[in-house]
């Protein structure tokens, strides 16, 4: 696709591109006739959008229904948003050949540029539901996510290619993560005002002495082991088939993907998606689990105490990747109703952990 015309948004999108597209992805016959489009999920930080196709030749082989992923609408939300839409266009065209996580098929992934615009269409994952963040999960469920995070985390164990990687690569990671932890401090007032009444004082001086501390556990420098993370890796980032045994579990949403510590993502699930009173009860087994599924994928040299340091660590990196999305996040209800949670339970882990003491 060149760029001599706009990259469309979803109210642009017409049959005419869409058969474009589609032939480009290899359906060589395909002509789009109709379509309809409507809204899904909620459009945080950008919007997605199904798309239900007509043909002039209706061919089962033919998705009759896809997903389109484009630019918030917020002006605010783009501008802060620009690198992690370039992030996600860059896993479907350069990582997703490389994982084995469960992942959908990608149809269309571009860019202009730098970005904000772009657009991503992909394959509907229908009948799966995006997990529910506000309700979340219970232990089952949690340990199948976890361990999964197996078949991105040692593909790419340790791969110091990564490091030279343009867009997974820092040109200056010490000061990106000055960055973020100066966006922390600037965006933590509002959600420590909005929240007052929901956080207990344990937790707000938590959140503050986060943007306080010697390093910031968002943008961790040199970190051992290392691998790609998914970095959002949570229930609404999740689309879960039940109607197979065991339920299939597809991962979307690799905006915030980057290359750091692997507990990241196992921590930052554990705490976001698990009622504290259940996470409190399993969190070891399924650490544990998700640990001897790396050694059985060949990563032999991490031993258990430092997977649970690790983890431990990385249990502060939800409070930073909240406040961090809370301040470039649109404003309404059902997003207060979903950070609440986040912060509280982001907050309790940490507690429970006590994850302070790396802090300082």
């Amino acid at each position: 696709m060149t760029h001599a015309d706009p990259i469309p948004t979803a109210v642009e999108v017409t049959a005419g591109w869409l058969t474009e597209r589609l032939r480009d992805a290899g359906f060589l016959d395909a002509e789009v006739s109709d379509l309809e489009c409507r809204t899904i999920g909620l459009p945080h930080v950008s919007g997605c959008f199904r798309f239900t196709l007509q043909y002039a030749r209706p061919d089962p082989a033919y998705p009759a229904t896809i997903i389109g992923k484009f630019p918030s609408d917020d002006a605010t939300t783009r501008e802060f948003s620009a690198q992690i839409y370039a992030n996600e266009v860059a896993f479907y065209r350069d990582l997703q050949a490389r994982v084995t996580i469960p992942t959908p098929v990608c149809f269309l992934a571009d860019i202009d540029g730098a970005g904000p615009a772009f657009v991503l269409l992909l394959e509907d994952m229908h009948p799966a539901r995006q997990g529910n963040q506000v309700a979340g999960c219970g232990p089952d469920l949690a340990h199948a996510a976890v361990v999964q995070l197996v078949e991105l985390h040692a593909p790419t164990w340790c791969d110091a290619s990564l490091l030279r990687s343009g867009w997974l690569a820092q040109d200056d990671p010490a000061g990106f993560q000055t960055l973020l932890q100066q966006l922390y401090r600037d965006f933590l007032a509002e959600p420590l005002e909005r929240f007052d009444a929901d956080l207990s004082a344990e937790a707000k001086e938590l959140m503050t002495r986060v943007g306080e501390g010697a390093e910031f556990p968002v943008g961790v420098l040199d970190p051992d082991p290392f691998c790609v993370v998914h970095g959002d890796y949570r229930l609404d980032n999740l689309l879960i088939d039940e109607s197979l045994e065991p339920p299939r579990i597809t991962a979307v949403d690799w905006q915030t993907m980057g290359v750091t510590s692997p507990l990241t993502d196992v921590a930052y699930f554990m705490g976001a998606s698990l009622h504290p009173a259940d996470r409190r009860e399993t969190e070891e087994s399924i650490v544990r689990a998700y640990h001897e599924a790396l050694a059985a994928a060949g990563i032999e040299d991490f031993d258990w105490a430092a997977c649970w340091e690790g983890y431990r660590r990385a249990s502060l990196y939800g409070l930073g990747i909240a406040v961090l999305a809370r301040g470039v996040a649109a404003r309404n209800p059902d997003g207060d109703g979903l950070f609440r949670v986040l912060l509280q339970r982001h907050a309790a882990h940490a507690l429970d952990l006590g994850a302070e003491e790396f802090l300082f």
